[in-house]
């Protein structure tokens, strides 16, 4: 009595796995738990960073004003730009494809040791259904890997959602690549090293890139204001009117200085 007063006491509890009345059917309402738990897993260790463009022009009292976002049909984008990184996207679904047939191997493994067995114990019959559920488990996971349901919030998944005006509907996904122990980056994640440096956009061209001097930083939030003088580009699309049967796409990158879950730089297009 004094020991548990004044200590801890360690209890270990041991058990045996129902496996129910052994049906192998999945029902719909275990496959929809399973998509549940996939989208849960990838919330604990996905963040969103939204990152909003807006052109300022002198008006008539000479103040600048943001310049006003008309809606077309025929733009695919949130009205003016178009984000659209997938090379990470395609990291993420090799490294998660790379882990499941590792993990595949190892059950195929143990259902063909188990299989073998020519008198199987009570407990021999329980683990080869618990390892075929597991590997049935698995090929669910990998068809949601290369086939997300929409709004799922797996990497990847189509979009569900109505953006607000101005936000693309396409979300983009950054792999960080973190060490899974202490969340620390792999490398130096700066300079040309910064994640999502080389996820360009579709059909961007690879033509230079303008550095646009910040005249002003805001208290408030996390936004600046930069100077930009459309002649800098020498570009005859944009010292004209623009016809109304065309459209100019313009492409800014912007470097986010990270603290958080890791000192890292991030590149991203809008």
């Amino acid at each position: 009595l004094e020991f548990i007063s004044d200590g801890a006491l360690a209890i270990e509890v041991w058990g045996h796995r129902c496996a129910g009345n052994g049906s192998s059917i999945w029902e719909v309402d275990s496959l929809h738990a399973k998509t549940r738990t996939l989208h849960d897993r990838w919330n604990e260790v996905t963040r969103r960073i939204e990152m909003w463009i807006s052109i300022l022009e002198l008006n008539e009292l000479g103040e600048y004003a943001a310049v006003e976002l008309h809606q077309a049909k025929d733009v695919n984008t949130g009205g003016i730009f178009q984000l659209r990184q997938e090379e990470d996207l395609n990291c993420v679904r090799e490294r998660w494809s790379d882990a499941l047939i590792k993990r595949r191997e190892y059950l195929d493994e143990q259902i063909k040791k188990v299989s073998n067995k020519t008198e199987k114990t009570e407990d021999d019959v329980e683990r080869e259904a618990q390892l075929v559920e597991q590997w049935v488990g698995l090929t669910e996971e990998r068809n949601a890997v290369l086939v997300p349901a929409p709004g799922s919030g797996i990497p990847g998944a189509p979009a569900d959602w109505i953006p607000p005006p101005g936000m693309e509907t396409h979300i983009p996904v950054l792999f960080l690549d973190l060490n899974a122990d202490d969340l620390s980056a792999n490398e130096q994640l700066v300079g040309p090293h910064a994640s999502g440096v080389n996820s360009i956009l579709p059909k961007e061209h690879g033509s230079q890139f303008f550095y646009l001097p910040i005249i002003k930083h805001s208290d408030d939030e996390v936004s600046a204001t930069a100077s930009w003088d459309s002649s800098v580009h020498d570009s005859v699309h944009l010292n004209r009117v623009t016809p109304q049967n065309e459209r100019i796409y313009l492409i800014v990158k912007t470097t986010v200085q990270l603290s958080h879950p890791a000192a890292m730089e991030l590149v991203l297009r809008k």
